[in-house]
């Protein structure tokens, strides 16, 4: 967790507190600075509290909060937060429908019920303090497109493509990987829609975060 002129020593509080600090004074003022977080499941300790009490004195505009799903594991809201960012906000609390199925009970109800127009996660988020956001909503897995393999080059060189390529060979299933991927695709476009419209539905859940196609294409995965 380091950036050009960062002490790759320091810790995790000192990288929060300079990086925080810079991102106040060059952004502070932007239009688009509109709230904070101290990063993205980080767990939680006593200077966390400290961090977000610093800066909500330092600049009291932005809403700030500890991180994004801190807590997973045991999900609970910090004291002092201005918004909660979790996938759940309890242990059969979802804000989204699907996890990995030893995160919730059953993976949650995009795996064990069809689509429909029945399910919100109001009974999540009406007993927050403060406003929910839910956390990585609508993410699925799709199988690669192995054509793309040849645009990652140098550092970025898809090896794990190349492995995953490697295993459909050896299992005589090569033929078929545009067909999975076709079908993972669609599958995993039936899911997203069941979980964004859920979320839509849900009243007081003030919004919720998706990730792109962008933030690791050779993951697997599509969003």
């Amino acid at each position: 967790m380091t950036c050009r002129g960062a002490d790759p020593n320091a810790s995790l509080y000192d990288y929060a507190l300079r990086e925080a600090e810079l991102i106040f004074r060059h952004f502070g003022n932007h239009p688009s600075f509109v709230m904070l977080t101290l990063g993205n499941e980080l767990g939680r300790n006593p200077g966390m509290y400290e961090l977000v009490a610093r800066f909500q004195k330092r600049d009291p505009r932005p809403p700030l909060c500890q991180g994004a799903n801190n807590m997973h594991w045991q999900p609970s809201y910090a004291e002092g937060d201005d918004f909660w960012v979790t996938g759940k906000t309890g242990k059969n609390l979802p804000v989204r429908g699907a996890f990995f199925p030893g995160d919730f009970p059953g993976g949650g109800h995009i795996y064990s019920q069809p689509p429909s127009t029945l399910v919100d996660y109001r009974d999540a988020v009406k007993d927050a303090p403060v406003p929910v956001i839910g956390h990585e909503t609508a993410e699925f897995q799709v199988t690669p497109d192995f054509r793309e393999i040849p645009k990652y080059t140098g550092v970025l060189k898809a090896r794990n493509l190349e492995i995953f390529q490697r295993r459909l060979q050896d299992a005589n299933m090569l033929d078929l990987s545009h067909d999975f991927m076709r079908a993972s695709g669609a599958l995993a476009a039936i899911c997203q829609r069941e979980d964004l419209e859920a979320a839509l539905r849900t009243p007081a859940l003030a919004v919720f975060n998706c990730s792109t196609c962008r933030i690791s294409p050779g993951k697997e995965r599509r969003w």
